[in-house]
């Protein structure tokens, strides 16, 4: 279960695959990011997947009342940097989707 700190919070994520690019996924409302184990499966020779429990979902910490764009993508670059990624791909379900647009 890697846990990675920011500020104040623990931001608990997984795992998966082991592939030379990276791809960061975002869950829906309600969801966790485990959603993307399955689904992900047959990307794993080609991408390594660090999927997230966004603030307020799963096992991730989350200290304040809101989050805003700026802390997600400070969220994404720590977990590139964790990679050495100079970039990364992301998937998205639902909500996951209308906070990457934000």
């Amino acid at each position: 279960m890697p846990i990675l700190h920011y500020h104040d919070h623990q931001l608990h994520y997984e795992e998966y695959g082991q592939g030379q690019r990276l791809l960061l996924t975002l869950h829906g409302i309600g969801g966790k990011g485990r959603l993307f184990a399955k689904v992900s499966r047959p990307m794993w020779a080609d991408y390594t997947v660090l999927s997230m429990d966004l603030p307020y979902h799963g096992e991730t910490q989350w200290q304040a009342t809101e989050y805003n764009p700026r802390q997600l993508a400070d969220l994404h670059r720590q977990l590139a940097d964790l990679h050495d990624a100079a970039s990364f791909d992301l998937m998205v379900h639902s909500m996951g989707g209308r906070l990457q647009m934000g």
